[in-house]
């Protein structure tokens, strides 16, 4: 699906990264990635795509991260069975409390780095 997709759209690059988990291929890709803003996302589209227009100048602005939320006020669960719905927001109050607090919901697979903040985060 993604290769027919990167097929009709010059700016998206399927980058295969065979055994190296996600991790891995997060830092892949956004190293390979030219641009000034790099974008990710899950393949599952848990945040709508078009939402990434308020990950970019002129609305976001002065940021080298930003990190969506599926928690926010008007968000909507869509088949998301509730004990998994339960399960996330347990980890997420872990997570939140033992390494970053003030951060919503940093396992949303919805972000947007800076190329100054890829070289500093990923140069491991």
């Amino acid at each position: 699906m993604a290769e027919s997709f990167s097929a009709t759209q010059p700016r998206v690059v399927v980058q295969r990264e065979p055994h190296r988990g996600k991790g891995g291929a997060v830092k892949a890709g956004l190293t390979a990635a030219p641009g000034e803003y790099r974008f990710i996302c899950d393949a599952d589209l848990s945040m709508p795509v078009e939402e990434i227009s308020r990950f970019l100048p002129p609305l976001a602005t002065g940021f080298d991260v930003a990190i969506g939320s599926r928690e926010g006020r008007l968000a909507r669960r869509v088949g998301e069975p509730a004990y998994r719905h339960l399960a996330g927001r347990l980890f997420n109050f872990m997570v939140q409390r033992l390494a970053l607090p003030g951060i919503e919901d940093s396992q949303c697979g919805f972000k947007m780095f800076t190329a100054k903040a890829v070289s500093v985060i990923f140069h491991w």
